[in-house]
């Protein structure tokens, strides 16, 4: 057994992992930190909280399963610097934590929009690393 298809698909398979850890560093604990006024009880926040994540999550991993809306392989850095960016959802949803920023609508698009670039990258990331390996391998 020959580490060489690990080797050649570790970029593809790093920028899975990084797309794990920026998320696990915001999702779920410091979105259900916060609060939404017209929920009373918290465990209804929560269960919504998740409910939007789920949505956005599959959302992105439908589009990033779609061909031709996919980042081409040969764009890998694109793809690295996409996922990076997503450093920023995580001090904008910590902001938004010490705040105690109220506004549904920026909290709510903030988990979309951030639950949405992990389904897009993780899809995209692991389509593309098996084409990085020959198919002899």
């Amino acid at each position: 057994v020959s580490a060489e298809p690990l080797r050649k698909a570790f970029a593809m398979l790093f920028g899975v992992f990084l797309s794990m850890m920026i998320t696990f560093i915001v999702f779920p604990g410091v979105t259900c930190a916060t609060s939404i006024r017209f929920f009373s009880d918290p465990a209804w926040f929560d269960l919504f909280m998740v409910f939007v994540f789920n949505l956005g999550d599959t959302i992105g991993r439908y589009v990033g399963g779609v061909p031709k809306l996919q980042i081409a392989k040969e764009n890998s850095l694109i793809m690295y610097v996409l996922g990076f960016s997503r450093l920023i959802f995580v001090g904008f949803s910590i902001w938004i934590m010490l705040r105690g920023l109220e506004s549904p609508a920026i909290l709510i698009t903030n988990l979309l929009l951030f639950a949405f670039t992990n389904g897009y990258l993780q899809s995209v990331f692991c389509c593309h690393a098996p084409a990085m390996v020959d198919e002899n391998e």
